[in-house]
């Protein structure tokens, strides 16, 4: 018998508003209400967006829709914020700086490959910021070049106040990344972990204290049933779903 266990999505997206958002269709739907309901069904109690997709697929309007994550996060209960910053953008440095003193903020968001630039290279920048104010930063996986996720990891390695989680477990290098830095961490959100083995391999190579569960909007029956139906351990399933957050980010 599966044994159920309430659960923190650290890593999600919605529509918000914005005139740039991707908008649901008939077999897609990613608004806050849809969101906020199947969330709660699924046994999901807190979920961290990380921003619009308007301010993932461009850099157009990266401080708009932050604010506008923040302004819901102080209205829904449930709904947490992660703030998207651009390293070669100063004022969205100081908009985080700004946003970041909300403990409905987690810490810091980037998307260097839709945004075009390289975290190799931008990398000692934000980490460094990310450390002077003791914060995580969650990052979209390099994918052009895999093995880049474990230079990324040992530039964050050099940072020991700040945290990098990779996001999208999906092979082997995430898991070396992981093992390149102590303060590396991957979360299962995305469609990666269909993988049959994934999940298990991870756990077995890092331990399940370096892994956060996520939807990244995908089915949360499927995302959560995925942990749930995992051949680990409960506690194991426990730390993933909800302990690792709850000890990360003091939920």
């Amino acid at each position: 018998m599966i044994k159920d266990i309430p659960a923190i999505d650290i890593h999600c997206h919605c529509d918000a508003g914005s005139l740039l958002d991707r908008g649901s269709s008939d077999t897609y739907k990613i608004s806050i209400d849809f969101l906020r309901d199947e969330h709660r069904q699924m046994g999901v109690h807190k979920t961290a967006f990380a921003g619009t997709f308007a301010a993932v697929e461009t850099d157009r309007v990266i401080e708009e829709e932050n604010e506008r994550l923040a302004k819901i996060s102080q209205t829904e209960d449930w709904f947490y914020q992660w703030v998207v910053v651009d390293p070669r953008k100063p004022q969205t440095y100081k908009q985080a700086e700004k946003l970041l003193k909300s403990k409905k903020t987690l810490g810091i968001k980037l998307h260097p490959g839709l945004h075009g630039y390289s975290l190799v290279k931008y990398g000692d920048d934000i980490f460094s910021f990310a450390n002077e104010l003791n914060t995580v930063v969650l990052t979209h996986p390099a994918e052009d070049d895999k093995r880049e996720n474990v230079s990324i990891a040992s530039i964050a390695g050099r940072y020991e106040n700040m945290k990098l989680i990779i996001a999208h477990l999906a092979n082997k290098d995430h898991v070396n990344a992981v093992l390149a830095a102590e303060n590396v961490y991957v979360d299962t959100s995305g469609n990666a972990s269909t993988q049959n083995n994934v999940i298990e391999y991870a756990v077995e190579t890092i331990g399940s204290e370096k892994i956060l569960f996520g939807t990244d909007t995908y089915s949360c029956a499927f995302q959560k049933g995925r942990i749930l139906l995992s051949r680990i351990s409960q506690k194991d399933k426990e730390n993933i779903l909800r302990k690792n957050a709850e000890r990360i980010f003091s939920l």
